[in-house]
């Protein structure tokens, strides 16, 4: 028996650059549904879920977002979480939720404050990451004035849905700065995390245990920071890369 299976479009009236970005990871599968979050032409974060992956439910706006880059998404098993930059405020927030069988989210708490906006500074590239004790990781690449462009990760202390910024963070992973950083907290076994670190011709590495270990360097040369994603299985880091030079993936 042959079958054909073609791609389904649940709505057209977004912009490619809502799927451009896979590290920041919009959509996911829990409690038998398809869930997909995206920016809207007139500004508001929203998202649909199905059963089925073809016939698909009304919006839910969950906040108003600026660009379709200032927000991340990362489904823990559990709960999702969500991070924003306010590229207006330049502030830093996060949200945790239950997704439901019926298409809702029941939010844990009301939208943390990770960091207070400061003039001159923006938080850029924003991603999010959860590790196996449910404490949330924020990767971002903090843009100052006079090309100050560095790779930084956040750690929450509660695993509640609140947010309190763990002592010895935020955490910059390399003084060297580049406007392509892109920085992508993965979970390992044991509360332990690998924040990758990327930018135009190197992708880096550190594992955090209680503490953080050595650069690695992954001996990658992606053709820009955010040409890349990540993963885990396990313990094992799962790495996907277009390469500069030959265009390789």
């Amino acid at each position: 028996m042959r079958y054909t299976i073609g791609p389904v479009t649940p709505f057209t009236e977004v912009s490619c650059d809502v799927w451009s970005y896979s590290f920041q990871r919009r959509s996911f599968y829990a409690n038998g549904r398809h869930w997909i979050f995206y920016r809207e032409s007139g500004g508001d974060g929203v998202w649909r879920s199905s059963t089925d992956g073809i016939n698909w439910s009304a919006t839910t706006i969950f906040r108003a977002v600026s660009y379709s880059v200032t927000f991340a998404i990362h489904f823990d098993g559990t709960y999702v979480h969500y991070v924003y930059e306010d590229g207006t405020g330049n502030a830093l927030y996060y949200r945790r939720g239950t997704p439901n069988a019926n298409g809702t989210i029941t939010w844990s708490a009301v939208e943390q404050t990770v960091l207070a906006g400061v003039g001159g500074i923006r938080y850029y590239w924003v991603t999010i990451g959860v590790d196996s004790g449910g404490y949330p990781w924020i990767g971002y690449q903090r843009r100052g004035i006079v090309g100050e462009r560095y790779p930084y990760v956040i750690k929450s202390s509660t695993n509640d849905g609140t947010w309190t910024t763990e002592g010895g963070f935020p955490y910059q992973l390399k003084n060297v700065a580049d406007n392509s950083w892109i920085v992508i907290p993965i979970a390992l076994t044991s509360n332990r995390m690998y924040v990758i670190y990327s930018s135009d011709g190197e992708t880096l590495g550190k594992l955090y245990d209680a503490g953080w270990g050595g650069e690695e360097d992954s001996g990658a040369d992606p053709y820009w920071g955010y040409t890349i994603s990540a993963t885990t299985d396990g313990d094992d880091v799962l790495l996907i890369i277009s390469e500069t030079v030959t265009d390789n993936v």
